[in-house]
Order: C-alpha cells, then structure tokens, then sequence
C-alpha cells in the first residue's frame, strides 16, 4: 500500500496488486549457453557456463 501526499496537506491511500506470489517460481535464461532455470530467487550466474541470467518474465527493449 503506498500513501501518497499532496502539497495542501491531505493524503489519499493508493494500492497496487501486482500479484505476488512469494512461492512462485521464476524462469531465468542464460545469456550465452541457453540454458533455463526454474527458482524462486535469482540464482547469480548460470550454473553450467557462469554467465548472467535474464529473468524471463520481464521483456527485452
């Protein structure tokens, strides 16, 4: 929930529902070799080259 404050004084209450769901699990894909890992937290770098992991679920521009 975020609160957000006016300059005259008065607040209103906004709230967002993103859908988190803390058991979910993430895809991550390695940069260079490919490979796809299925975890709730970042894992670091990719396991099998070492390289960095985009999270799948957020678009590329």
């Amino acid at each position: 929930m975020a609160t957000d404050r006016r300059g005259d004084g008065a607040s209103s209450t906004r709230t967002w529902d993103c859908g988190y769901e803390p058991d979910r699990r993430a895809e991550y894909e390695c940069l260079d070799c490919g490979e796809v890992l299925r975890t709730r937290g970042h894992p670091g770098g990719c396991p099998r080259c070492g390289s960095v992991l985009r999270n799948r679920t957020m678009p590329i521009e």
